[in-house]
């Protein structure tokens, strides 16, 4: 049954190869803006560095420079700023392309140039206001976790005591964070299916093992890709090794969609609607 869902999920995502390219193209330049964002940052104050030949006390004077020119002046303030509105940008984009996505992906069938745009404007309100719930609750561990690791980064005299302290806690985190995603992953089906929030709820947490299944099952797939093309760079570095990089970030685009198409199909098989 579960090789079922992955088969339909992977015909429902090829079918969407547009909404794929325009997701590969998202990220390229989100990548991108966020690069030389930080290179405009970084590389007027490298230009200063004196370099490890001159004395230790021309280094320091660096330092010196360098936090009192973001910590003194106004030029934080810009970065402040800037970084604010590509976070603003990034919070409204991303759950506006998933309300255009999951629609697309509900009607596979109807052929409809513009039900992408469609379904950004029906349901972009709510895959918001869901998007941003789901951050606060994914970060909302951080509150007690936080000041716990930094108990233990204050008591314990090496990095490997502190990681093996501290790593049950964010195993737990990061297995919080993989549970919350399936939920609102169900919320977000549910929404464009037709359901009611209660019914998206119980279908999630009766079905979490399947659906968590799944979504292993293509992280695995995802994984394994990922090891292929890295041994592939460190064994054949060169253009190969440059257009296999690339390739691998549609082809991840694509396991992504595959995952929400898988979803989707398994959310309709154990709903009944």
């Amino acid at each position: 049954m579960m090789t079922q869902w992955v088969k339909q999920g992977w015909f429902s995502a090829i079918r969407q190869f547009s909404i794929i390219l325009l997701l590969f193209i998202y990220q390229l330049l989100w990548g991108l803006v966020l690069y030389r964002f930080i290179e405009s940052i970084v590389y007027p104050l490298l230009r200063r560095y004196p370099g490890d030949a001159l004395e230790t006390s021309s280094l320091h004077l660096f330092f010196a420079e360098s936090q009192f020119q973001l910590t003194k002046t106004g030029i934080s303030y810009s970065y402040i700023a800037i970084l604010g509105a590509l976070l603003l940008i990034r919070l409204i984009a991303s759950p506006l392309i998933q309300a255009g996505l999951f629609h697309c992906i509900h009607l596979a069938d109807v052929r409809d140039k513009r039900k992408f745009l469609h379904g950004v404007k029906r349901w972009g309100l709510f895959f918001i206001g869901m998007y941003w719930l789901q951050l606060f609750l994914t970060l909302l561990p951080a509150y007690w976790i936080l000041p716990h690791a930094l108990v233990i980064y204050d008591s314990q005299p090496s990095l490997t005591p502190m990681l093996m302290h501290f790593s049950p806690w964010l195993a737990g985190w990061i297995l919080y964070a993989f549970v919350l995603h399936l939920i609102f992953l169900s919320i977000g089906i549910g929404k464009v299916s037709g359901g009611k929030l209660l019914h998206s709820l119980k279908v999630s947490f009766r079905h979490l093992m399947p659906m968590a299944l799944a979504a292993l099952l293509l992280l695995s797939i995802a994984g394994g890709i990922y090891a292929v093309t890295t041994a592939v760079s460190l064994v054949w570095a060169g253009l190969l090794a440059l257009i296999m990089h690339q390739m691998y970030h549609l082809v991840r685009t694509l396991l992504k969609v595959w995952g929400v198409a898988t979803q989707y199909h398994l959310w309709h098989a154990k709903s009944g609607l």
